[in-house]
C-alpha cells in the first residue's frame, strides 16, 4: 500500500470521532487520548523508560523527596514527555520492581511528572504464576490456560491482579483525581520469549487473557483512568492483528522495534512495522505509537537525525519510547546523557521542535 495513503488515512481516523472504548474512560483518560491524537497530527512525543528513577551511572535513593534528575533533561534541558515504568514484582507484594525500583518512589516520581504535564506509561513483566519463574520462563505452554477461568492458577492470578489494582488506585493527584496511565500489558506477544507469547498459547487464550484483565481492572475495580495499549513485537510469524483483543478494549496500537544490525536494516524493519501499525490504527479507529525502540549504546553520533527521525517523520505517531539507561551497566543505555556521542544531535532535534518533550 502507498505510504502516503496510510499516513493520510490514519490521520483522518484520528479525528473521525470518539472510538467505542471512550465510554468507559474518565475525564483524565479522555484528556490523555486527546493529547495523543494531537501529537499524532503534529509532533511525536518522546518517552524514556525509568527516566526519573536512574540513569547512566546514577540512581534515585529510596528516601528521595525530589524527582528532578534525568539523563534526557541533562542533555536538552527538558524531561521526556512520556515516562515509562514497569510493574513486575508488584504482584508478589515486593517493595521493589524488576529493576530494583522502589514502588513508592515510582509512584511519587510518576505523579510529579504527571503534575508537570507529563504522561505515564506502564508495562508489566509478570512473573510466571504456574512455574514460579519470571516473565521469561517459557518452560510450559500451559501458563495462560492456567490463569483463565477454571484454570488451576486462576485464583492466584486474580490475587495478583488485585495487587496491581491496589497499586494503580494510589495514582492520584493532589486534588484527588486519578492520574491517566497508558497501560501496556502482555506486550511483544508475537514473539515467544514471554509466557504469554506466540508459541505458548492459542489466539483464543491470549485474547481471553486480555479481556480477563480489562474486565477486572476497568469493570470490577473501576480503573477508568487507564488507556490500554496493544504492542506486538517487531518480529512476526503471522498477521500483525491476528491476536487483536478487540476494538472495545484497546485505545492505542503500537509496536516494539529495536535496532540490532545496520542502520539500513533497522530503518527498513521500522518502516514496515509502522506501516502496519498506522494501517491498523486507521482501520480500527485507534491511536498509533512506537511503544519501544532504540539502539543500545547509541554508537552512531547522528542516530536521532539520520536514522530514527527520517522514518518517524513519515508516520502519524503519538509517541515513541526508548528503553532504559541502566545505572549499573555502562553499555546498556538508549537515551543520550552528557558527553555521549549522540547528545548534541538529540538536543538539536529538540531545539528544532522535531521531538516533543516536557
Amino acid at each position: 500500500m502507498n505510504r502516503s495513503i496510510i499516513i493520510l488515512g490514519a490521520a483522518a481516523a484520528i479525528f473521525s470521532g470518539c472510538c467505542n472504548t471512550e465510554a468507559s474512560r474518565d475525564s483524565e483518560a479522555l484528556a490523555l487520548l486527546d493529547r495523543l491524537r494531537e501529537a499524532s497530527a503534529n509532533t511525536p512525543m518522546m518517552g524514556h523508560q525509568d527516566d526519573l528513577m536512574y540513569g547512566h551511572e546514577w540512581r534515585l535513593e529510596d528516601d528521595a523527596t525530589e524527582w528532578t534528575q534525568s539523563d534526557v533533561k541533562s542533555v536538552c534541558g527538558k524531561y521526556p514527555m512520556v515516562y515509562g515504568l514497569d510493574l513486575a514484582g508488584i504482584e508478589l507484594g515486593s517493595e521493589y520492581n524488576i529493576d530494583h525500583n522502589d514502588f513508592e518512589q515510582m509512584r511519587l516520581s510518576a505523579l510529579k511528572h504527571y503534575e508537570r504535564g507529563g504522561i505515564i506509561t506502564m508495562s508489566w513483566h509478570t512473573n510466571n504464576p504456574l512455574t514460579g519463574g519470571d516473565a521469561w520462563d517459557v518452560s510450559s505452554n500451559k501458563v495462560v490456560e492456567s490463569v483463565l477461568n477454571g484454570g488451576e492458577k486462576h485464583e492466584l492470578f486474580m490475587e495478583w491482579l488485585g495487587k496491581v489494582a491496589d497499586y494503580l488506585e494510589k495514582f492520584r493527584t493532589a486534588d484527588g483525581k486519578a492520574a491517566a496511565i497508558i497501560f501496556r500489558p502482555w506486550h511483544e506477544h508475537t514473539g515467544s520469549w514471554f509466557w504469554w507469547g506466540q508459541d505458548l498459547c492459542s489466539t483464543a487464550q491470549y485474547t481471553a487473557l486480555w479481556r480477563l484483565c480489562y474486565n477486572y481492572l476497568n469493570g470490577e475495580r473501576g480503573l477508568r483512568n487507564l488507556v490500554w495499549a496493544y504492542s506486538p513485537a517487531g518480529q512476526l510469524k503471522e498477521s500483525f492483528m491476528s491476536r487483536w483483543p478487540g476494538d472495545d478494549i484497546v485505545d492505542v496500537i503500537g509496536v516494539d522495534v529495536y535496532q540490532y544490525g545496520s542502520n539500513e536494516q533497522y530503518q527498513s524493519d521500522l518502516c514496515t512495522m509502522l506501516e502496519r501499525v498506522c494501517e491498523a490504527a486507521r482501520e480500527h479507529g485507534k491511536i498509533a505509537a512506537l511503544t519501544e525502540t532504540g539502539y543500545e549504546g547509541l554508537p552512531c553520533g547522528e542516530w536521532w537525525s539520520s536514522v530514527l527521525m527520517p522514518v518517524l517523520d513519515q508516520f502519524p505517531l503519538s509517541y515513541f519510547l526508548v528503553w532504559r539507561n541502566a545505572y549499573q551497566n555502562e553499555k546498556h543505555f538508549y537515551a543520550p546523557f552528557p558527553g555521549q556521542k549522540s547528545a548534541s544531535d538529540f538536543a538539536r532535534l529538540v531545539e528544532e521542535g522535531r521531538i516533543q518533550v516536557l
